[in-house]
């Protein structure tokens, strides 16, 4: 899905794709996430990827932090006019009928600790509607079951 949501003015969340993966431990899904990021400005500091899954009675079914890329290619290394792509491989939906995922961007030594200057700001065609939890995250995808 084409997005331009702008997180600071550092990186920028061009597009995502969400793709069922089967279930595991009985009949919980599990989707792959994949987001495409293009880099504005080299980051000024290290930072992780968290994205959360939220059922439709706004109850979370699951969060989890990932490593922006590698350990050996930190944001700190990034540089301008990089397109990365960030592969996030397990991806627990929950039993929920309808949930959101939802990403923002994290203190890597407090990681449900969202980056104020890193807060997503919407652009383009998109607008301020996929914003979630004060601003501070982002909806990449609404789901449904069947």
């Amino acid at each position: 899905t084409p997005l331009d949501v702008f997180f600071g003015q550092e990186v920028r969340l061009v597009g995502d794709q969400v793709e069922p993966s089967g279930s595991l431990h009985g009949t919980n899904p599990y989707a792959l996430l994949t987001l495409f990021w293009q880099v504005e400005r080299a980051p000024r500091q290290d930072f992780l990827i968290s994205v959360t899954v939220v059922g439709e009675d706004d109850a979370t079914v699951s969060i989890a932090s990932h490593q922006a890329t590698t350990l050996w290619y930190p944001p700190t290394r990034w540089r301008a006019g990089d397109l990365l792509q960030v592969v996030i491989p397990y991806l627990p939906l929950g039993a929920a009928d309808r949930a959101e995922v939802r990403v923002s961007l994290v203190e890597r030594e407090s990681p449900y600790r969202p980056i104020s200057r890193l807060f997503p700001t919407v652009t383009g065609t998109t607008g301020p509607e996929i914003l979630r939890n004060d601003g501070a995250s982002v909806l990449v995808a609404q789901l449904r079951r069947g």
